[in-house]
């Protein structure tokens, strides 16, 4: 009987009812990025850009941000994709312009995160 009484004391110490801290690894959030670009009532006219584009040798404003996406590109895809702490930066970029410097900014470069469908 004094063995078995050990034997509980002994069970009781491995399999008592804490439970063990077991850490979890998460997967990283991450998010495909392209730029994008957003016009602001600056009283800058696209046409603008797209003539300045033409110069620069792109068929328009457009075209130049695509060729911006495809620079970035690594994978195959547009863009490029970034997790976590490098996610939130690339969020939180956005880079005002005053293209026509009339003391109010005309368009701004951003970020545009999505998930990506895993189909």
């Amino acid at each position: 009987m004094k063995k078995l009484f050990i034997l509980f004391i002994t069970l009781a110490f491995f399999f008592g009812c804490e439970e063990d801290s077991v850490s979890v690894i998460s997967e990283p959030e991450c998010k495909r990025c392209l730029i994008s670009y957003q016009m602001i009532d600056g009283g800058l006219d696209i046409n603008i850009l797209n003539q300045t584009a033409v110069i620069l040798g792109y068929s328009s404003f457009d075209d130049y941000i695509y060729t911006l996406n495809v620079e970035a590109d690594t994978d195959g895809v547009l863009g490029s994709v970034f997790c976590d702490d490098a996610l939130e930066e690339a969020e939180a970029i956005t880079n005002y312009l005053d293209w026509n410097t009339d003391g109010q900014n005309d368009f701004y470069l951003y970020n545009d995160c999505f998930e990506e469908s895993t189909n």
